[in-house]
């Protein structure tokens, strides 16, 4: 469970099963994270099925469409499977996927 600063709890689960229903996602991947202001919002990572290029903002949108929007997460970040952070027998290491997504917020834009 995600509980965001603004008071509401977000189920990752009912998160990544939209994302993973959009065209295009192979795998989607939910998690609290700090954004610039300390904060704890929605952050995704979404893994793209081979062939296909996601935008992140065109995600967004249709999770609008599906989900309130306090689910709709706050930065989605595209990129390979390779690139996040799993364990040697395969699972997901959420508390350093939480780490990269929350440095990415606090990125300038």
């Amino acid at each position: 469970m995600i509980k965001t600063s603004g008071g509401t709890n977000v189920t990752p689960g009912e998160v990544e099963a939209a994302l993973t229903a959009c065209d295009g996602v192979l795998e989607a991947y939910v998690v609290g994270a700090r954004d610039a202001d300390d904060a704890t919002v929605v952050a995704a990572a979404v893994v793209p099925r081979q062939g296909h290029t996601l935008d992140p903002e065109e995600l967004r949108t249709r999770l609008r469409a599906s989900l309130s929007a306090y689910k709709v997460p706050k930065h989605v970040w595209i990129t390979d499977k390779a690139s996040l952070p799993f364990t040697d027998t395969g699972k997901l290491v959420k508390a350093e996927l939480a780490r990269l997504l929350s440095e990415r917020l606090k990125l300038p834009v």
